[in-house]
């Protein structure tokens, strides 16, 4: 059966950040090529979105 490491040794993704003090989950850890996004939230339950200005994020060159 494949996936099954009996009696081997695993290595952690993030072994060496929690070894150094500083450590990083496995979730936050990402690519250079990933596509990072982030969601800001409406803090009114049922308002209506009359517009959405978006001159800010244009501006972002994204790295």
């Amino acid at each position: 059966m494949s996936g099954y490491a009996i009696g081997k040794g695993i290595s952690k993704v993030d072994g060496m950040g929690l070894v150094t003090g500083k450590p990083v989950y496995t979730d936050d850890l990402a690519s250079k090529s990933c596509l990072i996004i982030k969601i800001l939230r409406s803090p009114y339950a049922f308002a209506r979105i009359k517009s959405i200005n978006i001159e800010n994020a244009k501006k972002n060159s994204g790295s």
